[in-house]
């Protein structure tokens, strides 16, 4: 199943993997962090939530309080 969300003009679409162990994101990256910060409520606390790109350029890992401003400057002092 794929999913598009759409705000001012910009699209993130996902999909989950079959197992249920991956959502891939697919938009723009403010999206995609409002997004894991959102989804990490939805994870129980003791299953580890890891933000990455397709090729592991970054992986920042998404704690149960964080806001999605520190997740997008983690992301980008990996840019």
């Amino acid at each position: 199943m794929t999913w598009r969300y759409e705000e001012a003009g910009h699209r993130l679409e996902g999909r989950s993997h079959a197992d249920g162990t991956c959502v891939y994101l697919e938009g723009p990256l403010h999206l995609a962090v409002r997004f894991a910060v959102w989804y990490r409520r939805l994870v129980p606390p003791a299953e580890e939530l890891i933000l990455c790109d397709d090729a592991y350029g970054f992986a920042v890992t998404v704690d149960v309080e964080v806001i999605p401003a520190t997740v997008e400057w983690a992301v980008r002092a990996h840019e």
